[in-house]
């Protein structure tokens, strides 16, 4: 039987704790202002209509390079009044509105002069212009002397790479028509229940520009379709599709500086598993290729943050007898993006270390049972997977890099290791190569340690067998999971502790996914 999905209470978790940055980046953006109101009577003192006048005219600011800034203008006069932002007297395309912000400043805004347009059947009218100052800092011993003109000169948390980079989760309603048309001739099934609930996470995306992306996402359904008493014969059969991948590039098309809408489309792999009643086959698996397409509405509400709506639909497949799907959601994506150090913050007392490289070496035992294993995957507090196959013992050595670091609350690395496991059962003896993701938040920030919560999801990884303890496990390709906690100790925080269990699916890619279960591994290093 599949591996029961527990993706996204944790992913929920990880995403809670990173909402926090949200607060701190919203804090920057000035609120907007309704200045689409007209003066007294709409008119002036002679009885003819009012022209647009400037009540509060945009402010200059003073930024760090990657930091957003918003101008905002008030205007009274006689309705429809419309607005034109203009950069240094040019036009700027698509800032129509009352507000205008600049996502991520680079150095080369240094000393923009940002003005504004308002119009209404009456008159024209133009504002002030406001100044926007992008910190430079001098290099070292050459009192003001000019910094590089670019940003990717700047001391910066993030590789250009990532840039742009982002992740996202949607939560919604899945709908797809199974009925007894998906069991095979002569099986018949007293009744069907269909859950409707179900995440799409997009696990990697990256903006090209402002117009378009790429992004690789998995839709999961939260619960199996439960074919109930087939043939008579008592019991639940459960009908996993547990899996959409989806190989997409995204449109966007801009509405104003805050709306937008979009449009995807591309490659989409299904993947459903097989029933058996009485060790005879009563559905056939499906693993299929098709197209995904879709859309949604977009709200920017920081420079990080997005805000989603969005509609996707997978066609059906007559050959593997698997009815479309369709999925209604809203969610929203997190964008990493270039921003400079900040000295005061990473100096401070009790702050977060995001050390650049971990090298650590662990040691994996069932000595402690798997009682750790199945409270997280079994119990109340269902938030991981369980294998079929069960791993004893094993080894294992790892090199992970920061990519990329908030200020206070996450940091995200790339990951690669190499692990020699002996299967519980027959001491098969088998090993695993995975590159791999891995999320990081603080929890308890102390003098000489810090402890953290640790997270990776979907690593791709190689096996080099593909049948342990007697059960086929699919092909070598699957993937890695973990989950765990951690600490940095000694005053540089150079020494590193973790614990953590673990987990390997092909998150049914493959009909056969029994999944193995890895138990609790100590893992000691250094970071440098």
């Amino acid at each position: 039987m599949p591996v029961v999905v527990r993706i996204p209470s944790v992913f929920l978790l990880v995403l809670l704790n990173l909402f926090g940055s949200v607060r701190s980046a919203s804090s920057r953006t000035p609120p907007a202002t309704d200045a689409s109101y007209q003066g007294s009577g709409g008119s002036n003192a002679n009885g003819t209509a009012a022209a647009p006048s400037i009540t509060s005219q945009p402010v200059s600011q003073t930024i760090n390079p990657g930091q957003s800034a918003t101008f905002t203008v008030v205007a009274a006069g006689v309705a429809p009044l419309t607005y034109q932002w203009m950069r240094n007297g040019t036009a700027i395309a698509g800032a129509t509105s009352p507000m205008y912000t600049i996502p991520a400043a680079a150095v080369a805004d240094d000393g923009a002069l940002f003005s504004v347009t308002v119009n209404n059947p009456a008159g024209t009218v133009t504002s002030d212009s406001a100044q926007l100052n992008v910190n430079v800092a001098s290099p070292t011993g050459q009192a003001g002397a000019p910094a590089p003109s670019t940003v990717e000169n700047q001391p910066v948390r993030i590789s250009k790479f990532l840039s742009g980079a982002y992740i996202g989760v949607q939560f919604g309603d899945i709908n797809y028509a199974f009925s007894n048309a998906q069991l095979l001739p002569g099986f018949q099934a007293q009744s069907i229940q269909m859950g409707h609930t179900a995440v799409r996470f997009i696990l990697f995306g990256h903006e090209f520009n402002k117009y378009l992306s790429g992004q690789i996402s998995e839709m999961v359904p939260l619960h199996s379709v439960v074919y109930q008493n087939i043939n008579g014969v008592a019991g639940n059969y459960p009908l996993w599709i547990n899996n959409v991948a989806g190989f997409t590039m995204k449109g966007r098309l801009p509405l104003n500086d805050r709306w937008s809408i979009f449009a995807e489309g591309g490659l989409g792999i299904v993947t459903r598993n097989a029933i058996t009643v009485n060790m005879a086959p009563a559905a056939n698996s499906a693993n299929y290729a098709s197209f995904l397409f879709g859309g949604g509405v977009a709200y920017r509400l920081s420079e990080h943050w997005d805000l989603l709506a969005a509609v996707i639909d997978v066609p059906g497949h007559a050959a593997g007898n698997q009815p479309s799907t369709q999925f209604f959601s809203g969610g929203f994506d997190y964008t990493m993006r270039r921003v400079p150090r900040d000295p005061d913050v990473e100096s401070a007392p009790n702050s977060p270390v995001w050390p650049r490289n971990v090298v650590q070496v662990g040691y994996i035992t069932n000595a402690l049972s798997y009682d750790v294993n199945d409270f997280f995957t079994k119990g109340k507090v269902a938030i991981f997977w369980h294998g079929s196959v069960e791993v004893r013992d094993g080894v294992s050595l790892e090199y992970r890099r920061n990519l990329f670091h908030s200020r206070r609350f996450f940091a995200l690395d790339w990951g690669v290791g190499l692990s020699s496991f002996k299967s519980r059962i027959n001491g098969d003896r088998f090993y695993a190569i995975a590159l791999y993701p891995a999320l990081r938040i603080p929890l308890i920030r102390t003098n000489p340690a810090e402890f953290y919560f640790t997270y990776s999801l979907a690593g791709p990884s190689l096996l080099t067998r593909t049948t342990i303890d007697n059960q086929n496990t699919g092909r070598v390709f699957t993937f890695q999971d973990y989950m765990g906690l951690g600490m940095y100790l000694s005053r540089k925080r150079r020494v590193t502790a973790e614990v953590r269990i673990q987990h390997y699916s092909n998150a049914n890619l493959f009909p056969n996914n029994p999944g193995i279960t890895v138990p609790l591994g100590f893992y000691m290093g250094t970071t440098f």
